[in-house]
């Protein structure tokens, strides 16, 4: 009989095993959850790449011009006596003379100075930004 006991303990789980796993279930299921949520969060923000890439390549032409300035709410680049002019020109952000186009699908877009720092602000799907460029 003694060997009849023992196999059936051996093959049935014990309650103390049943909560462990429901337990393992419980703390997986969860750390999945968040990583759901982490997940769906990452995928709403969708970064504007031509705003980044504006802003850098308009950072680099103020460091590279002799002398940068605003007038009339544009910004002016002078290098080597010729002046750059960045400007709205139909709701893109343009570089005169020639017409390289910075950005697009802007609101409005202008150039401030202020205390020897210049900055770009512009307005895109109703939402207003402003970056140091200077």
């Amino acid at each position: 009989m003694r060997k009849e006991q023992n196999k059936t303990a051996k093959n049935g789980f014990t309650l103390v095993e049943v909560l462990i796993a429901m337990i393992l279930a419980a703390i997986i299921a969860s750390i999945c959850m968040l990583q759901a949520g982490v997940l769906v969060k990452g995928v709403q923000v969708k970064p504007d790449h031509q705003e980044q890439f504006a802003i850098l390549q308009i950072r680099e032409l103020v460091s590279l011009s002799a002398h940068a300035f605003v007038r009339d709410r544009n910004l002016v680049l002078v290098e080597n006596g010729e002046e750059e002019v960045l400007e709205l020109d139909q709701n893109r952000l343009v570089k005169r003379p020639g017409y390289e186009i910075l950005m697009e699908n802007l609101e409005d877009v202008y150039f401030e100075q202020k205390e020897q720092k210049l900055y770009l602000v512009f307005t895109k799907n109703k939402r207003t930004k402003t970056f140091q460029i200077g």
